[in-house]
Formats: C-alpha cells, sequence, structure tokens
C-alpha cells in the first residue's frame, strides 16, 4: 500500500489514536520515573520532574543497544504499516483535478442547398444565422482554440484550430456568402475555397475534423476535444451515427445542432444517440433555440476542463493504528533520544 495515502486516509484525532497514544505517554513516563527511583533508591515526587532529563546517567555501550532496539521496532512497525492490507471495508472519495491544457472545438457548419431557406425566426437565410451564432460563440470563448469546417457534398477545412477566436470571428463575419439566382449552392467569397454543391454529406465532415484530432494527437499527444456540427439531418444517419462513436471513442465531444422542420427526425436521432454519454443533440431550427444551445456547449466546455477521479479510501483497523502510533513514538525517541545518549556520556 502507499504509504502516503495511508498517514492521508487515517484519522489521528479518533478515539483508538487518543487512547493508545495516552498509555504509550503514561507508560513512557512511569518508566523514567522508576528507573530515576532506583537509581537514588527512593521514590520520585512530582516536584522533581523538571530535573527528570538533566539528571539520567546511561552507559555508552546500553544506550547504543537501546538505539538499535528502538530503530528496530520502528522498522517493524512501519513495516506492519505498508505490508496491509488492514481495511475492514473500503469506499470511495471524489477528488476533483483542473486540466491545464486549452480544449481544442472544430465547428463544422453546413452550407448546402437546404441551408438558404429563410431563417424562420428573423431576416436572412438559415446559414447566415447560423454563422452569426458561431461567430458569439467565438467572440465569448477564452479558454479554447477553435477551428472550422464548411461542408456539403465535400467538406473544407478553413481554418485549422487557434487560440485567436476573437480573429477567427472576425474574418468568419467579412466572408461573403452568396447563393446567385438559379443556383442551389453557396459561394464562399474565399478564391480557395470551390463551387458547393446542392447535395450534402456530414460523415466526410465529421472524418475531416477526425483528421484535425488526428493530427494533434500526433503533434501535441493531445486526445480530447469536440466537434460542433450543424447539420438538418437529412443524409445518411447510420454513417452519421457511425462517424460520430468514432470519434466519441477517441474521446471527442460531439454537438448536434439539428436545424431540422421535421421534429420527429430530431427526436429519433436524440434517441439514436442517448447510450453516449459524451453526445448532446440539440432542437436549432430557431435562433434562440441555436443561442441557448451554444450556451449550454460553453458550461459543458467548462466543466470540462475540471475532471473528477474517483479514488479508494479505506478505512483501517485497530492493528494498522496501533502500529503507525508504535512507529512513531519510537521513531522519535530513537532520533532526539540521541541528544539525551551524548549528554549521558558527556556527564559520565
Amino acid at each position: 500500500m502507499d504509504l502516503l495515502l495511508q498517514l492521508k486516509d487515517l484519522q489521528f484525532t479518533s478515539p483508538i489514536f487518543l487512547m493508545l497514544g495516552a498509555l504509550l505517554a503514561i507508560l513512557l513516563i512511569a518508566v523514567k520515573l522508576h528507573r530515576m527511583a532506583r537509581q537514588k533508591k527512593g521514590n520520585i515526587g512530582l516536584a522533581e520532574l523538571n530535573d527528570l532529563y538533566k539528571e539520567q546517567i546511561w552507559r555508552a555501550k546500553i544506550a547504543g543497544r537501546l538505539r538499535v532496539f528502538l530503530l528496530a521496532l520502528a522498522i517493524a512497525g512501519a513495516g506492519l504499516i505498508t505490508a496491509g492490507p488492514y481495511s475492514e471495508n473500503s469506499g470511495e472519495v471524489a477528488r476533483t483535478r483542473t486540466i491545464e491544457h486549452v480544449r481544442t472545438v472544430m465547428i463544422a457548419l453546413d452550407t448546402s442547398g437546404s441551408m438558404k431557406s429563410r431563417n424562420p425566426s428573423g431576416e436572412g437565410t438559415i446559414f447566415e444565422m447560423s454563422r452569426n451564432q458561431a461567430i458569439d460563440f467565438l467572440e465569448s470563448q477564452d479558454n479554447i482554440r477553435a477551428g472550422f469546417i464548411f461542408y456539403s457534398e465535400w467538406p473544407i477545412v478553413w481554418r485549422r484550430p487557434t487560440i485567436e477566436t476573437k480573429v477567427l470571428a472576425k474574418e468568419l463575419a467579412n466572408m461573403n456568402v452568396s447563393y446567385p439566382k438559379g443556383q442551389t449552392y453557396g459561394l464562399l467569397g474565399a478564391p480557395q475555397l470551390p463551387v458547393f454543391s446542392s447535395g450534402t454529406h456530414t460523415p466526410r465532415a465529421l472524418y475531416a475534423a477526425g483528421n484535425i484530432f488526428r493530427d494533434l494527437y500526433i503533434e501535441e499527444g493531445l486526445k480530447d476535444g469536440a466537434v460542433i456540427l450543424l447539420t438538418d439531418l437529412q443524409d445518411r444517419l447510420d454513417e452519421v451515427e457511425e462517424s460520430i462513436n468514432a470519434l466519441t471513442k477517441n474521446g471527442i465531444s460531439v454537438y448536434i445542432l439539428a436545424n431540422s422542420r421535421n421534429q420527429k427526425t430530431i427526436d429519433e436521432f436524440k434517441q439514436r444517440m442517448a447510450k453516449n454519454p459524451i453526445v448532446w443533440v440539440f432542437n436549432a431550427r430557431l435562433e434562440s433555440d441555436m443561442a441557448d444551445a451554444y450556451e449550454r456547449i460553453s458550461e459543458l466546455e467548462s466543466s470540462l476542463m475540471e475532471i473528477e477521479e474517483i479514488v479508494p479510501s479505506e478505512k483501517y483497523s485497530l492493528r494498522a493504528q496501533a502500529a503507525l502510533i508504535v512507529f512513531i513514538f519510537l521513531f522519535t525517541f530513537a532520533i532526539t533520544g540521541e541528544v539525551f545518549f551524548r549528554r549521558a556520556r558527556g556527564g559520565g
């Protein structure tokens, strides 16, 4: 057993400790008084207690043997403590530690034709509403580094993870997004981005996010993070579920912002993902719903900076506690007694 863990978990103020400690102290004083009485051929009164240590005369040979004996008992006491187990019953104690590193969040935003539909709770399109909510989220974050993926039939990693979330939000706000008349794809005003098709392939976007986290694991050894996926839940739900489970097996949390007109589809997908503890599905059809979802995501990500560890805690038997007291008393006396032994040799 770990000696330090035992010392931490033992209750030094328990009645057992107090009783045994008092008995050992009384026994030690009684032995010293008896020896002094024999040397003086009489009894010692309370008035002579202050001269107890001054009048002790020990022979060097006896003192040396006594030190060896006491140290041997101390070592034996330590052996009794560490040899264990001495537990009568065990339980669990929760301890919380804080992760020092910054979590990585990849945001994947659908840009397919369905996203050009009118925002049901305001002006503009669903895509513009989704982008604006992502901007607000990025501007409010100080403890993450974020990257961005746009996807329809194919995904494009628009920005790799960066701690400059405010800069990323500004770049996202300044991007021109237009749907030319008669077309069902969006032109993201950046020359490096190809024209998006009207189709949607969400699993490819999740796979692209997974590749980012694999790169981070290779480069930095980081295995955790999160993906925020905005989707209409209209394509390949079986493959989407498999892709999500592949991410969560590696410790990646997944937040689904479901922008679907069909509430039944959202409810069914929630049910499918209910068994996965690090997947959350939010109904994000309305702007207020999406804002609430991002607020909840912020809370969840902040809570993940603190990890609660469950460690075993044991109640130790009388024998273990008595052994610890004997060890402390004998070891302390063996060490501090050297002063008295030297005085005795000097006075002899």
